[in-house]
C-alpha cells in the first residue's frame, strides 16, 4: 500500500485530469486518505461526504493504488456508467497505468444470444411477456428488428449500448432473467453468452462496478454472482438496506404469474399438440389472484393467519407444481436445431415456473423473522422481506473484509444498525464544499391550484414556462406521473425556445449525455 502522500498526488493528478482541469478538494482529499487506511488496515469506514466533494474519485483513487480487488457497489446504473466510463478510464490514463476494470450487471441486463438465434426464422414474430406477438403491434415489431440488428454488431450484448428506450416487452423476448437461465454449461449457446463474458471480465478485473441489486443477488444466493474481492465500496449507502430487503425477499405479481404462464405454454404447445394444460390453469387463476390483491391493498400476511389470500396462494403453488412437472415429461431428445430449440424454450420455462413455485411456498410458510404485504397502486403485489438484513450483512459482507459506505445523506448509526461492529468502523464527515445559503435559492409556487382540479395541469405548464424562460433552458422537472409528464412536454415544447428532452425518448444515458 502506498504512503499517504502517493495518494495525495495521484488525487491532484487526477482532478487535473478532467475536462478542464481541476483540483483536489479539502474534504476530497481527507476521504481519499481515510479510505486508504480503511484499505490498509481491513477496517470498515463510513464517510459522509456532500454534494460536490468529488466522492466517487476519493474512493477510486486509493481502490486502484491498493494492489487489491475492489468492488464498488452503486444504487443507480447513472452513477455505475459514469464511474465506467468517465472516472476509471481517467485514472487508467492518468495515475494508475494498467488497472484493469468491468462493470458487471445482472443477467437481464444482456441480450441473450440463445433466444436471439431462436427468433431469427421471423425476429418480429417473438413472443412478448403479454402472448402477443410483436408484429402485433408496428412499433413493436420495428424495435424487435432494430434491438436484433444491434445484437448483430455489439460486442457487449449490453442493453444500456442502445440510443433508445426498448420497450420492456421487446427487451424481455431476448434476455433471460437469472430465474430462467440454465447456465451456460447446459446451453447451446453458452461459450458465446454475453453476461458470462462480463463475469469473465470481472473476474480478471481490479475494480469491478456493479449495482445494489446485484450486490443482494449476490448475498441472495450465498455469494455466487459477483467474483472473490478484498473489499467492497458503497456509494449511495443510504438505499443499501431497502435494496438488499428487497434482494433477499420475494415479490409475486399477477405480471409475473401470467408471464411465466404464457412462456410455459408456448413451449409446450409445439409438443403437446395443443389442448389445455396446466399452464392455462394458472392463467385462470390470474385474475382472480389480482382482484383479491386489489381488495388487500395494504393488509399484512401474518404466519398461521390462515384466509382467502393464502389458500388462493396454496392453490396458485399447486397449480405451478403441476405446471412445472408438465414441462418436464416432455423434455426430451434435442438431436434436431429444431429440437434443441425447443429443449432449451422448455428448460428456461421449466426454471422459472419453478423458481415461482418455490416463492410462493416462502409465502405460504411465512418464517417469524420475515414480514409479507400486499403492496397496492401500480406496484400491486404480494412483497415479502427480511425483517432485519444485518445478519446476512455481519456474516457475509462486514465479517469477510473491509467495507467502506458512502454518501451524501448517511444516517446516525447507520453501519453497527447494518451489522457492523463499532469496534471495527471508523466514522468521517468531510462536508461539502458548496455554500448553498449563498448559491441556491428555494422557490414554492403556492400559488398554483391543487393538482386534482381541472385547471392544475395548465398552471403548472405555465409556471413552467416561465421558470424554464427565466434560466435560459437549464432545467429538470420531476413528476410523479409519466402520462403527466409527457402531456406538460407536449404542452411546454411548442412554448419555449429551448430542446425538450423527455425520458423515454432516447436511452437514459443519451439524455444525460445531451443534459
Amino acid at each position: 500500500m502506498g504512503s499517504p502522500s502517493r495518494v495525495t498526488r495521484a488525487l491532484a493528478a487526477a482532478a487535473a485530469g478532467l475536462p478542464g482541469g481541476g483540483e483536489a478538494r479539502t474534504g476530497q482529499v481527507e476521504m481519499a486518505l481515510a479510505v486508504e487506511r480503511a484499505l490498509s488496515s481491513g477496517r470498515h469506514l463510513v464517510a459522509r461526504a456532500g454534494t460536490g466533494t468529488g466522492k466517487s474519485l476519493a474512493y477510486l483513487v486509493p481502490a486502484a493504488l491498493s494492489g487489491k480487488r475492489v468492488v464498488v457497489a452503486t444504487a443507480t446504473k447513472a452513477l455505475q456508467d459514469q464511474l465506467a466510463t468517465k472516472d476509471l478510464p481517467l485514472l487508467a490514463e492518468t495515475v494508475a497505468p494498467g488497472l484493469e476494470f468491468a462493470v458487471l450487471k445482472g443477467r437481464s441486463n444482456y441480450v441473450c444470444v440463445q433466444r436471439l438465434r431462436e427468433s431469427r426464422s421471423d425476429v418480429e414474430q417473438v413472443r412478448l411477456g403479454d402472448d402477443r406477438r410483436a408484429d402485433a403491434s408496428p412499433a413493436l415489431g420495428a424495435q424487435a428488428r432494430r434491438v436484433a440488428e444491434w445484437a448483430d454488431r455489439t460486442t457487449t450484448g449490453d442493453r444500456a449500448e442502445l440510443d433508445e428506450e426498448i420497450d420492456p416487452r421487446v427487451w424481455s423476448s431476448f434476455s433471460v432473467g437469472s430465474e430462467e437461465c440454465p447456465g451456460a454449461f447446459a446451453c447451446p449457446s453458452g461459450g458465446d453468452c454475453f453476461a458470462e463474458a462480463a463475469r469473465a471480465r470481472a473476474a480478471a478485473a481490479d475494480v469491478v462496478v456493479v449495482n445494489l441489486h446485484l450486490l443482494g443477488a449476490h448475498l441472495a444466493s450465498g455469494g455466487a454472482v459477483l467474483p472473490e474481492h478484498d473489499a467492497l465500496v458503497v456509494d449511495e449507502a443510504h438505499e443499501l438496506e431497502d435494496v438488499l430487503s428487497a434482494s433477499l425477499g420475494v415479490r409475486i405479481t399477477p405480471g409475473r404469474l401470467r408471464a411465466a404462464a404464457f412462456a410455459a405454454r408456448a413451449a409446450l404447445v409445439p409438443r403437446s399438440g395443443g389442448g389445455r394444460g396446466a399452464a392455462d390453469d394458472v392463467l385462470d387463476m390470474c385474475d382472480r389472484f389480482e382482484q383479491a390483491l386489489r381488495d388487500r391493498e395494504g393488509e399484512r400476511l401474518r404466519p398461521g393467519g390462515g384466509g382467502e389470500l393464502l389458500e388462493l396462494l396454496e392453490l396458485l403453488a399447486s397449480r405451478l407444481e403441476r405446471l412445472v412437472g408438465e414441462l418436464g415429461e416432455l423434455g426430451g431428445p434435442t438431436g434436431s436445431p429444431v429440437a434443441a430449440e425447443r429443449s432449451q424454450q422448455l428448460a428456461r420455462a421449466t426454471l422459472r415456473a419453478g423458481h415461482l413455485r418455490e416463492e410462493l411456498a416462502m409465502l405460504v410458510s411465512l418464517d417469524d423473522d420475515k414480514v409479507a404485504w400486499v403492496a397496492g397502486g401500480q406496484r400491486l403485489g404480494i412483497e415479502l422481506a427480511p425483517i432485519d438484513v444485518s445478519p446476512v450483512l455481519s456474516t457475509q459482507v462486514f465479517g469477510a473484509r473491509p467495507v467502506v459506505l458512502t454518501s451524501a445523506t448517511i444516517p446516525p448509526g447507520l453501519a453497527p444498525h447494518l451489522g457492523a461492529r463499532p469496534e471495527q468502523t471508523d466514522e468521517i464527515d468531510v462536508g461539502s464544499p458548496f455554500a448553498y445559503q449563498e448559491h441556491a435559492l428555494l422557490y414554492c409556487a403556492a400559488h398554483l391550484p391543487d393538482r386534482r382540479r381541472a385547471d392544475a395541469e395548465p398552471a403548472i405548464v405555465d409556471e413552467l414556462v416561465a421558470l424554464i424562460s427565466a434560466a435560459g433552458g437549464r432545467a429538470l422537472a420531476l413528476f410523479t406521473s409519466r402520462a403527466a409528464m409527457e402531456r406538460t412536454a407536449e404542452a411546454v415544447r411548442g412554448r419555449v425556445d429551448h430542446p425538450i428532452l423527455v425520458q423515454g425518448d432516447r436511452s437514459k444515458a443519451a439524455l444525460v449525455g445531451e443534459f
